[in-house]
């Protein structure tokens, strides 16, 4: 039986924030989740079950759902790091710039 999860996020319908819609479709039918039922237990116990499982493909997709939606993350360490990088490249291409520059007034200079 091959399933597949889809996930459909918007901004605001029913609260102010994002509404999550969750489907399952499999076999020619669909399914629908429901809200959440939330059950009382005992402080810090685990249980062992996650509320739902989503697939690395599901989960990229929510990942998109939620793009689209402007929600971006908190800490963005990739881009720091992007950032990171091309501050260092600057630093390498201004010493490349100005000794090259340094060593062209000398020659010229030189020559003169």
């Amino acid at each position: 039986m091959v399933e597949e999860t889809a996930i459909f996020i918007q901004r605001g319908v029913r609260c102010d924030g994002l509404s999550v819609f969750i489907d399952r479709l499999a076999t020619g039918e669909r399914w629908t989740a429901k809200p959440l039922d939330f059950t009382k237990v005992e402080l810090y116990a685990v249980d062992g079950l996650p509320t739902f499982n989503l697939s690395n493909k599901e989960a990229q997709h929510l990942m998109d759902q939620l793009w689209d939606c402007g929600m971006r993350p908190t800490v963005e360490v990739g881009t720091t790091k992007q950032v990171g990088a091309l501050k260092d490249h600057l630093v390498d291409m201004q010493k490349l710039v100005f000794n090259y520059d340094t060593k062209l007034k000398k020659g010229h200079n030189e020559k003169v």
